[in-house]
C-alpha cells in the first residue's frame, strides 16, 4: 500500500507542480516543487493508511 500512497502523492503532486509552474511561468520548476511535495504527502499517507491497519504488507 505504501507504493500506492506514494504514486497517488507523487501524481497530485506533479499535476498541482505544474499547474503552479504554468501560472508563475515555468512549468519545470513548478514539476519539480510538485515531485517534491507530492512525494511527501505520499509517503506520509502511506504511513497513515498503514498505521490505520488497512495496510497489506504487515506495517500494523
Amino acid at each position: 500500500m505504501a507504493g500506492a500512497g506514494m504514486a497517488v502523492g507523487i501524481g497530485s503532486g506533479m499535476a498541482i507542480g505544474g499547474g503552479l509552474g504554468a501560472a508563475l511561468g515555468n512549468i519545470a520548476l513548478g514539476v519539480g516543487i510538485g515531485l517534491a511535495l507530492g512525494s511527501g504527502l505520499g509517503i506520509a499517507l502511506a504511513l497513515a493508511y498503514s498505521r490505520a491497519g488497512h495496510g497489506k504488507d504487515g506495517n500494523r
